[in-house]
């Protein structure tokens, strides 16, 4: 799983859990995707660096099949946003669910562990590639 957003708006400390990476936005491209391996990516609505259409655009640009939660604060439509995500980007599998009330995400992976490159041995042979 593979958390977007700014990562100082994770800033409750958790405890890390093994599979469960925290990137800012601007590191989703296609080595985030190949070294993580995400079968889902979550992500607000709204952030500072880009928004969900943006987000799953990207997504359908990198050929990302898995599912994509989005997180919203006050939206009282979300079946009219949920549909213009997958109108946008129909390879999605795009969901998009209300933020519980006084619950806060949690960063549980710091700027210094989600680092661009896997470490060697998560990083994928060169003969698993073709």
């Amino acid at each position: 799983m593979v958390v977007l957003g700014d990562l100082s708006d994770w800033n409750q400390p958790t405890p890390a859990c093994e599979g469960i990476y925290f990137h800012e936005v601007s590191e989703l491209d296609a080595t985030l995707l190949r070294c993580r391996q995400p079968d889902i990516i979550i992500s607000p609505l709204f952030n500072r660096s880009a928004d969900a259409l943006e987000i799953a655009l990207l997504l359908g640009k990198l050929s990302f099949r898995g599912r994509y939660l989005v997180i919203a604060d006050q939206v009282p439509e979300l079946s009219v946003v949920s549909q213009d995500l997958r109108d946008a980007a129909p390879q999605l599998d795009v969901q998009v669910v209300r933020k519980p009330a006084r619950q806060r995400l949690t960063k549980a992976e710091g700027p210094s562990q989600s680092a661009r490159r896997c470490p060697d041995s998560a990083a994928p042979k060169p003969s698993a590639l073709q």
